[in-house]
């Protein structure tokens, strides 16, 4: 199921990849280029976590579970270490692109 609804967001990564080199042909801003990365790093990080909990042999030490199962099940509680990375990304995006969105 969380593999399907992770799957469900290719074309929405794939437009923002595209709109991310667009930005950069126009602006060059570094800041944008690493907020946009560093959300292609938590989706990496969550898709390997859950391809990882997938694979993971019957006896798995159940802290290494519990760490992966954070990764792809903890939004916004108190374990979550990839939410602030996307809220912060997110902020530096609007911060920096809100005004020429505004201009055109």
């Amino acid at each position: 199921m969380k593999a399907e609804r992770l799957q469900s967001y290719a074309g929405d990564f794939e437009r923002l990849s595209s709109a991310k080199v667009l930005y950069e042909a126009y602006s060059g801003d570094v800041d944008v280029d690493e907020a946009v990365n560093e959300i292609f790093r938590v989706r990496a990080e969550v898709a390997a976590a859950l391809q990882t909990l997938i694979q993971l042999p019957e006896g798995t030490p159940s802290d290494h579970v519990l760490n992966l199962d954070r990764k792809i099940y903890e939004m916004g509680g108190e374990y979550d270490e990839l939410k602030p990375r996307v809220v912060s990304s997110i902020q530096v995006l609007r911060e920096k692109l809100l005004p020429d969105i505004r201009m055109a």
